[in-house]
């Protein structure tokens, strides 16, 4: 299917008119669909046109027949959008949305949806855990992960070759091996699900002298790690159990290596990272992941140049895209890999799309050596706008699911990274929405004047405003820094946000009508009063590290068509370009901070003297359509020459106001050089490059769209040169240095914890109190209002009390910190003192949609997990045949806590 990687397109400040054109509808593209699902009774398919000529009626196809319709009215050329429930088969479903007009229809491209044949119990997943180095003597812990998704566990079955080790009936499944003699071992482990079915795995485990034998690091290929590390000019040893014939390496200048049949001798070379392709004797091919520490074991930041970075999907076209490791330029080399976590918290969005989206596209970007970011969009959900973002940020439900998803988001990227750098741009268009409608429908813009749920410690009715709303979130990120995460995050924002300056082809082309002196002082105000507003609105509180900005999520001739590109509103020429570095820079200068470019595309100006290393022929023309679309983003920021075809052409991309000496003319050839070394003048840190929906261009996959122009063009970059930057970003954790408030990390019980004890018995409650300019003067905590006593540990900032609970319940840990300048902070933590029996699970509800399998209910007594998507009378637990699964007598154990 195709892939959607987000539902926003900019809506840019330009004034239209309601003209009616002579032409058919722009092309309507279906929302983020799963590739199967369950059940297909009660889908909802929703379907936008983001921009272009708008539609009179709609329909949608499943497999060519029409199953529900719609009429639409038309807006000149501003979004239209539509929605309905189908009820679907069990099968494969194609499905098209068809626009019309009176001129024709535009169809969308078409999505792929596989409906299952119902409840069939589904064979349990198990994979070995990483096998550790084992010496003769030791006692060491195996374990595997098993889970089933249309039941449960019942058992975990170990064994090393004939001899059983053990079994294990609840996870952590483990057993304990005792090593005794020097070999290599093949362990096999078999999970049982509640219906009889089987899975299995197996490992080599190696077993060495006990005195280390080799000297050295045992690594099985049945079992690699994510990553190994090395510190800077250190050396370490791996033995793996089968001998090594070759390393490429993505990056060729981080490390060096030495291969003696079995035995991998790795030294750093500088701080970064980078993914190996390791082959074997038999012909495989292994990935690692490796990264060079500073020589005092620091981790390292980005990278010391202007990284490049790309949109990918964990899809099968794209990781065989990543796997390809080379020496020439056909080589894969990158930095950051980025993905959407959006569609809405909890169950409205990308918690339903399959099984930890977040967490496993850390593990294949770590694996290949590369950051991986995150785009964090859900104070959206299906779809966005001033009103539907104005609604969730005013909704007590929405925002509390909010928290509780991107918390459930870091976590599942921990989980893996365990202290390993990712990044996360925040939430595009909301604050751009708020800054140019505002006004208009609440009388201001004012970000501390707006009204939300969400307070500093509460979310309740008009709680806070946006300002405290934006504050909250970037706390709630800087709250895992202090626990462990290493995070370098920062807000995005939007070069339509401030109308006054836009025209009628957005800011960045005011110089056409204005002139280049007044365009460009427009730009500059423009620049300024969008960064100002998202400072105004807390984007840099807490630590934030960057500003992003983007450019458009639709290659220009994909959105707009046209025979003279300047008709087409984002096909920038060179000018166009330049004055979008002098709005970057106007940012740079306004906020103090770097910037992130992002979503930028990856098409290309047509006519290309660019010779494609994967055919030996000059790059062909992309002919504009979906997902070959020309843009002038490639061609600017990493150089090219092209000839065009006529003197329109000629005259749009020759334009040189900006005087720029990168830019050649001879005849009707264009040369622009590369402008990575001005971008990074203009504050740029990072460029992330990408598709923003299906429809556009795409830079990764097997083949890419593009026929890998675009990852040629990167190649080339990093073979040629970088371009240096004065520090490493992200190595340090950056702290507040002036008018400090105190902070408080609740260590345990965990924030919204759930302690069961079979007694009321004493525990220790730990908080991490810390002053960034300064000290801790008082300490003080009340637990449901009654006082008790924190002591300093005397290690890590860390504070500690013994406390018995007097009874099952709800508690309210209330602490409240006051530093030497006078400044306080209070801090809350909701938590549970429950006895093993008690029951947590919410009653199942026939209004409930239970979209996500192993979801849990109470009902009748019983706890009860849903196998598939549930909803209704029909779907109820008491239905045997239907999608849930009785797991007993719901107390803490089924419910899962």
């Amino acid at each position: 299917m195709n892939r959607i990687f987000c539902y926003c397109y900019l809506l840019i400040a330009i004034s239209l008119s309601s003209q009616v054109f002579a032409s058919p509808p722009g092309v309507p593209q279906i929302a983020w669909l799963p590739e199967t699902i369950e059940n297909g009774n009660g889908l909802t398919v929703e379907w936008n046109m983001w921009w272009g000529v708008n539609g009179s009626d709609w329909e949608l196809l499943d497999n060519g027949n029409k199953v529900c319709e719609g009429t639409l009215t038309p807006n000149g050329e501003n979004a239209q959008k539509g929605s309905c429930s189908v009820d679907l088969n069990s099968g494969v479903h194609n499905l098209q949305v068809s626009l019309c007009n009176s001129d024709g229809c535009s169809e969308s491209a078409v999505s792929v949806i596989t409906v299952g044949t119902g409840p069939s119990n589904k064979v349990p997943t198990v994979k070995l855990n990483q096998l550790p180095t084992v010496k003769v003597g030791d006692t060491v812990l195996i374990s595997a992960t098993a889970s089933d998704s249309d039941g449960s566990i019942t058992k975990v079955s170990f064994a090393e070759g004939a001899n059983n080790l053990g079994i294990d009936t609840s996870a952590p499944y483990s057993v304990q091996y005792e090593a005794s003699v020097v070999g290599t071992y093949t362990i096999n482990v078999v999970a049982t699900d509640n219906l009889g079915a089987t899975a299995s795995a197996s490992g080599e485990l190696v077993v060495t002298e006990a005195d280390g034998g080799s000297n050295g690091t045992n690594l099985s290929f049945e079992a690699l790690p994510l990553q190994i590390n090395v510190n800077e000019s250190a050396t370490a040893t791996y033995i793996f159990n089968q001998p090594v014939t070759k390393i490429i390496s993505r990056k060729s200048n981080v490390a060096q290596w030495e291969i003696d049949n079995k035995t991998v001798r790795i030294t750093g070379k500088i701080p970064g990272r980078t993914g190996l392709k390791i082959s074997t004797a038999t012909g495989e091919n292994y990935y690692l992941g490796l990264r060079i520490n500073h020589s005092d074991g620091a981790l390292p930041g980005l990278p010391k140049y202007l990284s490049i970075g790309s949109v990918s999907e964990d899809s099968v076209t794209d990781l065989e895209f990543w796997r390809d490791i080379d020496t020439d330029l056909t080589n894969k080399n990158m930095d950051i890999r980025y993905i959407y976590i959006n569609g809405g918290p909890m169950e409205r969005g990308w918690q339903s799309w399959g099984t930890r989206r977040a967490g496993k596209f850390a593990e294949e970007s770590i694996r290949f050596g590369l950051v991986p970011f995150f785009v964090y969009y859900n104070i959206p959900d299906g779809g966005e706008s001033f009103t539907t973002d104005l609604e969730h940020i005013r909704s007590v439900d929405y925002m509390n699911d909010y928290f509780q998803d991107i918390d459930i988001f870091m976590e599942q990227v921990q989980e893996v990274a365990q202290g390993e750098l990712y990044g996360i741009i925040l939430e595009p268009d909301f604050l751009g929405y708020f800054q140019q409608n505002g006004v208009l429908h609440l009388g201001t813009n004012d970000p501390t004047k707006i009204k939300t749920v969400v307070g500093k410690n509460k979310i309740e009715e008009n709680a806070g405003t946006i300002y405290s709303l934006v504050k909250r979130i970037n706390a709630t990120i800087d709250n895992k820094r202090r626990l462990g995460h290493k995070i370098f995050f920062g807000w995005q924002l939007n070069l339509w946000a401030y109308a006054p300056t836009s025209g009628n082809q957005g800011v960045l082309r005011r110089t056409d009508d204005l002139g280049w002196v007044q365009g460009r002082n427009a730009i500059v105000e423009s620049a300024r009063e969008t960064t100002q507003y998202g400072i105004d609105a807390g984007i840099l509180t807490h630590g934030a590290d960057f500003i992003s900005i983007d450019k458009y999520g639709l290659d220009a001739m994909i959105h707009q068509n046209k025979e003279n590109p300047a008709d087409s509103t984002w096909f920038f020429n060179n000018d166009h370009w330049m004055n979008y570095l002098h709005f970057v820079n106007t940012m740079h200068e306004t906020s103090a901070k770097p910037i992130v470019l992002w979503q930028l595309p990856v098409g290309h100006i047509n006519g290309t003297h660019e010779t494609s290393v994967y055919t030996g022929q000059r790059f062909q023309d992309l002919n504009n359509t979906p997902t070959k679309g020309e843009d002038s983003s490639t061609t600017f920021f990493f150089g090219d020459s092209f000839t065009v075809g006529n003197s329109v052409r000629l005259d749009y991309f020759a334009q040189n106001q900006a005087q720029d000496n990168q830019l050649n003319v001879a005849g009707n050839k264009i040369t622009w050089g590369s402008h990575i070394q001005e971008a990074k003048d203009a504050g740029v840190i990072v460029a992330l490059f990408g598709a923003g929906v299906g429809i556009s261009t795409d830079g990764v996959g097997s083949p890419p769209t593009d026929d890998y122009f675009w990852i040629q063009k990167v190649q080339s970059y990093y073979q040629n040169g970088v371009v240096p930057l004065e520090k490493e970003y992200a190595k340090e954790t950056p702290k507040c240095e002036l008018n400090c408030e105190p902070w408080v990390g609740f260590v345990s019980p965990l924030q919204s914890e759930v302690v069961r004890q079979n007694e009321l018995s004493s525990m220790t409650l730990e908080v991490k109190a810390v002053d960034d300019d300064g000290t801790i003067n008082t300490l003080s905590a009340t637990i449901n209002g009654q006082s008790i006593s924190l002591s300093a540990t005397g290690e890590n900032d860390l504070y500690s009390a013994s406390w018995t609970p007097p009874a099952y319940g709800n508690y309210t840990l209330k602490i409240s910190a006051l530093d030497n300048d006078g400044l306080s902070g209070e801090f809350i933590n909701e938590f549970s003192i429950l006895s093993p029996d008690t029951c947590t699970l919410e009653p199942w509800s026939a209004d409930v949609i239970y979209s996500i399998p192993g979801q849990r209910v109470e009902f009748e007594g019983d706890a009860y997990e849903n196998k598939w998507y549930a909803s209704g009378v029909n779907d109820s637990p008491a239905n045997s045949e239907g999608p849930w699964v009785n797991l007993g007598t719901c107390n803490g154990s089924t419910s899962g806590l």
